[in-house]
């Protein structure tokens, strides 16, 4: 089943090790919550595994300062 564990799963076979992967940083949990991140945390809640948003920090061209941001949805 694709929870909030499997998606942070692929994300991370994804995302770890590729060169221009500067950071993974997650989110889970009541820590959602204490950051005011109610929506993550309220649709995520239902799920078998903790809510939880996985920031993948890419620099594309090492040359820019402009980050490149992705959201990925599963509903």
């Amino acid at each position: 089943e694709a929870d909030p564990a499997f998606m942070e799963e692929q994300i991370r076979n994804v995302a770890e090790g590729k060169k221009n992967i500067t950071d993974i940083h997650l989110i889970k949990g009541q820590e959602l919550q204490d950051k005011g991140l109610n929506l993550f945390y309220s649709v995520g809640k239902s799920a078998q595994s903790d809510p939880r948003l996985v920031s993948v920090y890419y620099k594309g061209n090492p040359d820019s300062e402009k980050p490149i941001r992705l959201l990925l949805v599963r509903d």
